[in-house]
C-alpha cells in the first residue's frame, strides 16, 4: 500500500511541476512578445540578453540552448499553449502582426 501511495504522490507531483513549467513557460512568451512592441531591432545583444532575463526570472536555464530547446519542443506546438499565449498577448495591446502568425 505504501508504494502504490508513493507512486501516486510523484504522478502528482510531477504533473503539478509539469503544469507550472507549461504556465511558466505560457508567461515568459507572453511578457516577451509583449515587449516587441518597444523594441527596434530584438536581435541586439542587449534585447536577447532581455529575452533570457525573462526567461530565467520564470525558472528558465536561459542560457542553456539545448535545455531552451528541449522546452520550446515540448511545449511550443501544443495547442493549447498556442491558445493561452495568444490570449496572453492579445491583453497586452495591439502589436501589429497577425495573430495567426504567433499561432505557428
Amino acid at each position: 500500500m505504501k508504494i502504490l501511495s508513493l507512486l501516486l504522490l510523484s504522478v502528482v507531483l510531477f504533473t503539478a511541476c509539469s503544469g507550472n513549467q507549461q504556465q511558466a513557460y505560457i508567461d515568459a512568451t507572453v511578457e516577451i512578445t509583449c515587449q516587441l512592441e518597444k523594441i527596434d531591432d530584438a536581435s541586439r545583444p542587449e534585447e536577447l540578453q532581455k529575452t533570457r532575463a525573462i526567461f530565467e526570472k520564470h525558472g528558465f536555464e536561459a542560457d542553456n540552448a539545448d535545455v531552451m530547446q528541449k522546452v520550446t519542443d515540448k511545449y511550443g506546438s501544443l495547442p493549447d499553449v498556442h491558445e493561452a499565449i495568444l490570449q496572453g498577448v492579445s491583453d497586452c495591446g495591439s502589436l501589429g502582426f497577425d495573430e495567426q502568425e504567433v499561432a505557428r
